[in-house]
């Protein structure tokens, strides 16, 4: 949307469910990181107005973040829970984080957020747990 002319300047397809989807933006903006309640990761060109690649890689995703430096994005995950860290360029997975607590049940995770020096913050929403994973640059 071309929010200033109040015009549509394109439809994707592809992206899969998208209610209650969310997005965050590469910080040149040139891309899009959609995900979506199916469990998607769309990575959408906004130049070409393309998916530019997609990666179904749970079964329920409720938010993400990109990192600071914009190498990677974190995908919180409802089903089956835990979080999963993605290169931003190619959508490799480079972590699988399983949340878990108590009696060895997996909780949800959600509102996950970047933090300085390649970190990511997020819930642990049935273990009422705040958790942080360190990425540092070095490591990858």
């Amino acid at each position: 949307m071309d929010t200033t002319a109040r015009t549509l300047l394109a439809t994707i397809d592809g992206l899969g469910d998208l209610s209650h989807a969310s997005v965050v933006f590469s910080r040149d903006g040139r891309f899009g990181y959609v995900f979506g309640r199916d469990g998607g990761l769309s990575k959408v060109d906004l130049l070409c107005r393309t998916v530019a690649k997609r990666v179904v890689q749970a079964g329920n995703s409720i938010g993400g973040a990109i990192s600071q430096d914009g190498r990677l994005v974190a995908v919180a995950n409802y089903t089956p829970g835990g979080v999963k860290v993605f290169d931003a360029e190619t959508l490799e997975l480079k972590a699988d984080i399983a949340a878990e607590y108590g009696d060895g049940s997996a909780p949800r995770s959600w509102g996950s957020e970047d933090a300085p020096g390649g970190r990511f913050v997020f819930s642990l929403f049935e273990a009422g747990e705040i958790w942080m994973a360190d990425f540092p640059r070095e490591s990858w």
